[in-house]
């Protein structure tokens, strides 16, 4: 090589066309300071592959068929209740104690006809038939108040007053509440009907609540009337509940 091509010692290099100094870039080579360009059909730098044609990006479009909250549900469901479901079902236990209040609330609503009974029964030789009626007719009156309001309250709330106290309710299976038909007939009326019939109405009594043990925890009135009961209050009622 020519030694005329070389810097003497302790000169600076060239400038040429770098502005950067140093040696001039030679032709294919990227600038100073700089680096390679990206390829054609390669991300710009500091970016990321677009997605795929027909996926939505982040963030974007929502799936109608992916579960509740995002992601898939983990195996063993959301905490107590199965995976399909969106809201949490009542505990066996809670119901238990509700209809045991609601049973209470009835008696307690029966005791002053029971009250006129006693004294009838005590000094029956004395009384008059009139007084026996009159204490079957306070202990109906007062049976009959209370389930019209309880009636009332389910119809309308899905709670009686027992589920109302430990924050539990019925609901149909869409989430909505469950009426009077749902919630009073079917549930109630249909199923007293059922119990009451002879033979098969004693295996039906006993069958109805064990179905609760099952997965939905559903018993026989809730298959019946296609309802069940899950944990909560219910919304106002220009509202409609349900999952989302």
């Amino acid at each position: 090589m020519d030694d005329r091509n070389r810097n003497p010692p302790g000169a600076s290099p060239p400038q040429g066309d770098n502005p950067d100094g140093g040696y001039p870039a030679l032709d294919g080579y990227p600038p100073a300071g700089g680096g390679y360009p990206p390829p054609d059909g390669y991300p710009p730098a500091g970016g990321g592959y677009p997605p795929p044609g027909g996926y939505p990006p982040p963030g974007g479009e929502h799936n109608p068929y992916a579960p509740p909250g995002g992601g898939y549900p983990p195996q063993g469901g959301y905490g107590h209740q199965p995976y399909w479901q969106p809201y949490e079902l009542a505990g066996r236990g809670t119901r238990l104690v509700a209809a045991i209040l609601d049973g209470l609330l009835s008696i307690a609503a029966a005791l002053p006809g029971f009250i006129l009974l006693y004294d009838f029964l005590k000094s029956i030789d004395s009384k008059k038939e009139s007084d026996l009626w009159l204490a079957v007719g306070v202990m109906g009156v007062g049976v009959l108040i209370l389930a019209i309001y309880q009636w009332y309250l389910i119809a309308t709330r899905g709670q009686s007053l027992g589920k109302k106290w430990l924050h539990i309710r019925i609901v149909k299976l869409d989430g909505s509440m469950p009426g009077f038909v749902n919630g009073v007939l079917l549930r109630g009326w249909v199923m007293s009907l059922i119990t009451n019939i002879p033979y098969i109405g004693g295996i039906v009594g006993l069958v109805d609540p064990l179905l609760i043990f099952g997965q939905e925890r559903r018993c026989l009135h809730d298959l019946i009337a296609s309802t069940q009961v899950i944990v909560g209050a219910p919304p106002d009622e220009s509202e409609t509940w349900g999952p989302t």
